[in-house]
């Protein structure tokens, strides 16, 4: 393909935006890391020992995520059927989404109608 004055004028723009939405992006965590550094110090802290908190923080985080996580499994595994792909109160599974619900659906409905009768020839 032709490489156009358009097309290299629109790269040559592209790339001037990148730089300085990425300098922009540079500053606003640098901001966020002193305010978050400054909170620490301002309750009486040395940095070392607020990235220790930090760290243990976020470590109890984990460990409250994965014991939820732990809760929710152990409450009853949800029988799903095989071909309609539903459970025992009629809802379909979380990561299946509208269309493949109605795929689904469309696929039952016909498969039931065809079992019950037979051509007459």
């Amino acid at each position: 393909m032709a490489k156009s004055i358009r097309s290299k004028r629109g790269k040559k723009m592209r790339a001037i935006k990148r730089i300085r939405y990425d300098d922009k992006a540079v500053k606003k965590l640098r901001e966020t890391v002193k305010k978050g550094v400054t909170r620490v110090v301002e309750e009486g802290m040395d940095i070392e020992q607020a990235g220790g908190v930090l760290v243990d923080y976020l470590e109890k985080k984990k460990q409250a995520l994965l014991k939820r996580q732990e809760e929710n499994m152990e409450e009853g595994e949800a029988k799903v059927f095989n071909k309609r792909m539903q459970d025992e109160n009629g809802q379909y599974p979380v990561w299946m989404g509208k269309k493949q619900q109605r795929k689904t659906k469309h696929k039952t409905k016909k498969n039931r109608k065809s079992n019950g009768r037979k051509d007459s020839w």
